[in-house]
């Protein structure tokens, strides 16, 4: 008997590197049926197209009726995040008009709810990121169809499993074999490694000049351009993409902000004085826009943190070294017009801010599992796998916030055999995967390990489904 999963919002190339590739080493025991999001325009759709593929070709201006309105409001249930929220935590719909975003969302909803109705999918395979991630969890749990996304470990950069919400806290529980838990010698390697600086996660780092950030917009300008004559890019659509217009004024309000940063007085050291340290998360990015949508705002969020600190201490938040220039410094300088505030040069050495601080706040990044990993009281505003650890908790509300702040000052540091012990309850979590940097290519071993996932996957959705009266 063949067990389907509908994939949702996996581009062309992961599915043709990992999913076809996973589903011609299982002999027909798993197969992949996808859906696939187009523009009007796109030539992605042709008589030849594979028969495992459903193109939703989205029209530019859908409608949205009384009917549809309704349908979503169902789809609305404790657990699955609102449908406003996935509109604010999708990068594009957020731009556009909130009727557009709702008759598309309508669209896709319906859409995924006829195919699982009619090829009765074991699972709902999803991404991380965009609306139509979050509309594939709601329908999922509408029809009790097990809802997956993927998620990764950074350190070590080699475990891969499978969360059911759209929180990385989800992760589905798993039973290890004897060979698949990480091992007390790569425990020791990856720890070593860290502690010695030699780990490094693999990011993208941010032109550092205003010339060389002109120049890869215009880059990304002209590969925009090139997509739009060809229209052969899957996703393409108004709803899948920037316009234009609005790629250019993104594009330009980010040189702005950056040209103003010049004249901001940033620190590249940390403060000899006690200090909380916050380093700033991208924007947009999946980590928050979709796994954090309500601490969006993290000019507002630090906002509250720095009027709930004690008076002696000072806060420094780094601009990432990703995305320096999602904030200009009118933005910053009112956030350090709060005393004690302090704004740290996205050049900064972010490791040395970590070992110095007293006290570490973030929201999913991986800086809070390097914090964990150095003992540093940590609290986090997110649901995380990084709250495995002693060290650190979640946040409460903001007026409980000064006296969680002062709680975790006075916290004894854990000790080095509970933060081992807490990284291999944390990286068991996982089975052993391979690195998630797209730009490396896959290797035989990768598929493999890739498969092994996936047929532990399959077999435990089955297990419980035998559970079910």
């Amino acid at each position: 008997m063949k067990k389907t999963i509908l994939s949702v919002g996996w581009g062309a190339e992961l599915r043709a590197e990992i999913l076809d590739k996973v589903e011609s080493l299982n002999s027909g025991e798993i197969n992949f049926f996808h859906i696939v999001e187009t523009g009007p325009r796109s030539k992605c759709v042709n008589p030849t197209a594979p028969e495992n593929i459903h193109f939703v070709s989205v029209p530019n201006f859908p409608q949205v009726s009384h009917e549809d309105r309704r349908f979503l409001e169902k789809l609305e249930v404790e657990g699955i995040p609102t449908i406003r929220s996935m509109i604010a935590g999708d990068p594009y719909l957020r731009y556009l008009d909130s009727e557009l975003a709702l008759g598309y969302a309508s669209m896709l909803a319906k859409t995924i709810l006829k195919i699982i109705e009619d090829k009765k999918p074991l699972i709902v395979l999803a991404s991380n990121d965009r609306l139509i991630s979050s509309i594939a969890l709601a329908v999922a749990y509408k029809t009790k169809t097990q809802f997956v996304a993927m998620a990764f470990t950074v350190i070590p950069d080699n475990r891969a499993w499978f969360i059911e919400r759209m929180t990385p806290n989800s992760l589905i529980s798993l039973k290890l074999g004897s060979n698949q838990g990480i091992s007390v010698e790569e425990t020791r390697k990856t720890l070593s490694g860290f502690y010695q600086k030699l780990t490094k996660p693999a990011a993208y780092v941010a032109p550092r000049s205003m010339m060389s950030a002109f120049f890869e917009g215009f880059m990304l300008f002209g590969n925009k351009l090139k997509r739009y004559v060809s229209a052969k890019h899957e996703g393409d659509s108004r709803f899948g993409t920037f316009s234009f217009w609005q790629a250019a004024s993104n594009r330009g309000r980010r040189l702005l902000n950056r040209a103003s940063l010049i004249g901001l007085d940033m620190v590249t050291t940390p403060p000899k004085d006690k200090f909380a340290y916050y380093p700033m998360h991208m924007s947009p990015e999946s980590m928050v826009d979709t796994w954090a949508v309500f601490h969006q705002n993290q000019l507002g969020l630090l906002r509250q943190i720095a009027l709930a600190l004690p008076l002696d201490m000072k806060l420094v938040v780094k601009l990432h070294f990703s995305d320096p220039d999602s904030y200009s410094a009118h933005e910053l300088s009112a956030l350090a017009k709060i005393t004690g505030v302090l704004i740290a040069s996205p050049d900064a050495d972010a490791r040395t801010f970590l070992e110095s601080a007293s006290l570490v706040f973030g929201i999913t990044g991986t800086s809070c599992l390097e914090a964990a990993l150095l003992g540093k009281p940590t609290i986090i505003f997110a649901d995380t796998p990084y709250l495995e650890f002693p060290n650190n908790v979640r946040a409460k509300l903001p007026d409980e916030l000064f006296t969680q702040i002062r709680e975790m000052l006075r916290r004894s540091p854990p000790s080095q055999e509970d933060i081992e012990k807490a990284f291999v309850r944390y990286a068991n979590r996982y089975l052993p995967g391979r690195v998630n940097d797209w730009n490396i290519p896959l290797c035989t071993a990768d598929v493999e390990k890739y498969n092994r996932c996936f047929k532990e996957l399959v077999n435990h959705v089955l297990k419980e489904k035998s559970k079910s009266p």
